[in-house]
């Protein structure tokens, strides 16, 4: 598929080589129907997370345009048969603007490269605006050197109240994901 679409070969890794990728998967299934029915990944890449996930409508965002054509392509593979709605729309992270309502906003595996001010603006206005009531952000925190940013999420959890809580264990590189839910009051 790489060689076919030409985007960068970390896109191919399996999510058995990435288990977070299994937790947000399992925690989200876990949830009740009616409060994940409108998941949305903000940098789906080719979807693995959002295609394991089961919700009446998925949104696909994704920068890569070439990325995102292979991400169609193998959600339609993998839902032969069912009837999720499925959206995919080139999205550049700070930019693009979401028009949704989501119960759940995903955001991992690409914000350690993403300056704290400008992740935490966008996280409050998604929170705001986008997040459903009883609904969560899932985001990630990097250690390792790589990481161009060591996130905390204070700026985040301070304009909004949210708690933070963290899902599993450490993960390697010392990631971590983290989940905000939003209050239903």
């Amino acid at each position: 598929m790489k060689l076919v679409y030409g985007f960068d070969g970390w896109h191919v890794s399996k999510p058995f080589q990435r288990p977070y990728v299994r937790a947000i998967i399992q925690y989200i299934n876990e949830l009740p129907p009616k409060r994940r029915t409108r998941v949305c990944e903000i940098g789906a890449g080719l979807g693995d997370i959002l295609r394991n996930v089961e919700a009446s409508e998925k949104f696909f965002l994704e920068y890569d345009e070439r990325v995102l054509k292979a991400c169609k392509l193998l959600a339609k593979i993998h839902n032969k048969g069912r009837t999720d709605k499925n959206v995919f729309l080139k999205f550049c992270f700070p930019t693009s603007s979401l028009t949704e309502q989501c119960n759940i906003i995903v955001m991992v595996n690409w914000i350690h490269a993403i300056d704290p001010d400008t992740l935490n603006d966008n996280l409050i206005k998604y929170y705001n605006e986008h997040l459903c009531p009883g609904g969560y952000i899932i985001v990630d925190s990097v250690e390792a050197e790589f990481a161009n940013y060591h996130h905390d999420f204070k700026k985040f959890q301070e304009v909004t109240g949210s708690k933070k809580r963290q899902l599993g264990e450490d993960f390697v590189f010392g990631r971590r994901i983290w989940l905000f839910e939003k209050s239903i009051n």
